[in-house]
This record gives structure tokens, C-alpha cells and sequence, in this order.
């Protein structure tokens, strides 16, 4: 399945994106930077939002593990044990 904004734009994309699959339904994406090379090894500061993104997936696989993040009854998405609208990791 795409976003259909990304998919018009293809290889145009500015942004690169990284992505951590929690089921078939829940997929977060992380911010990789503007694209500043053709291949990802080239880009400038590129590692840094990879460390990064990989920081936050240890966060939610933590907070999924502990509990304090569930992912609903239809698996389509997560929500805090309280109910809150605003997980913070």
C-alpha cells in the first residue's frame, strides 16, 4: 500500500524515510532528512536520523513490552495505557 502523495511523486520525493513495522496495519515512519545524494550512503547527516530512528523504535518496542503502549482491539492503531491522545516516548 502507498501514500498516494509519495507514490505520485516517486523518485522526486524530497524527504527520506525511514520505517519501523509494528504489524500488517501499523507502520511509523521516521524522518531521514532532506535528500541531499541519490544514494542514501551519500547523505549528508543521514546516519545521525538513522541512530535516531533506531533510538525511538527501542522506545516503543520498550513501551509495548512494558505495557504502557497497546495496540487496539482492530490493530490499527497505538494508544497509551490511560487512553491519552498524546504518546511521548
Amino acid at each position: 500500500m502507498y501514500v498516494e502523495e509519495i507514490k505520485e511523486m516517486g523518485s522526486k520525493f524530497p524527504l527520506r524515510l525511514f520505517c519501523y513495522r509494528i504489524s500488517e496495519q501499523i507502520v511509523v515512519l521516521f524522518n531521514g532528512g532532506i535528500k541531499n545524494a541519490y544514494s542514501a550512503q551519500d547523505s549528508k547527516g543521514l546516519s545521525i536520523r538513522f541512530y535516531e530512528a533506531q533510538a525511538f523504535v527501542r522506545r516503543i518496542e520498550e513501551a509495548l513490552r512494558s505495557g504502557c503502549l497497546i495496540i487496539t482491539d482492530n490493530e490499527r492503531y497505538l494508544k497509551n495505557f490511560d487512553n491519552d491522545d498524546q504518546i511521548i516516548l
